[in-house]
């Protein structure tokens, strides 16, 4: 993954709907993170998926974690905890305690009853920042028809830090996804 040393939360800011966030960066530049690999790439149970059908194709889009990605993001929650308990001042106009941070906090990995661990993303459907996808080969290709049917390299921007009353967490987008096809090939043949 990343050199959590080098990154750096901006103050908080308010969008023009209202909502307050912290701007990431590592270096003065975005953040990139690639999720998953060749040799292990992820899946979705439920592809991208919005409850609000007026988000203008703007969607939830949960992968599960393998062994080395759920590592790397209990470590960027550790990491997260830490650098707030260093900068809640600066942050929220205020100290919080591990106890306060502890209970606000939105871990980047999601654990949610007998599921596998999973991340959740954020991902455009439409619109100028839409997807884009590639083949395993890297040429373009159109979004799959059946997302859960296939496997995925995933490139996000880790943009910023969401803040909504007590509670906070990670946004992660998805802006380019390697699409891998699982073969459909009959097994009574």
């Amino acid at each position: 993954m990343a050199n959590f040393q080098a990154f750096h939360l901006a103050d908080q800011q308010v969008n023009a709907r209202g909502a307050k966030f912290c701007s990431l960066s590592a270096e003065g530049e975005r953040v990139y993170l690639t999720l998953g690999s060749k040799q292990s790439p992820l899946y979705t149970q439920w592809g991208p998926s919005s409850f609000d059908q007026s988000s203008g194709g703007r969607c939830n889009f949960d992968f599960v974690c393998d062994e080395e990605l759920g590592k790397n993001l209990r470590a960027l929650d550790e990491w997260t905890k830490d650098y707030i308990e260093k900068h809640s001042q600066r942050i929220f106009g205020k100290a919080l305690t591990k106890d306060q941070i502890a209970d606000g906090y939105r871990p980047a990995l999601v654990q949610r009853g007998s599921y596998p661990p999973s991340i959740r993303c954020k991902v455009n459907m439409t619109g100028q920042r839409q997807v884009k996808c590639w083949t395993q080969d890297g040429a373009p290709r159109d979004a799959p028809e059946d997302w859960k049917a296939c496997t995925y390299v995933v490139r996000v921007n880790l943009s910023h830090l969401w803040l909504m009353s007590r509670e906070f967490g990670w946004v992660f987008n998805v802006e380019h996804v390697q699409v891998f096809e699982n073969s459909k090939v009959c097994p009574f043949v």
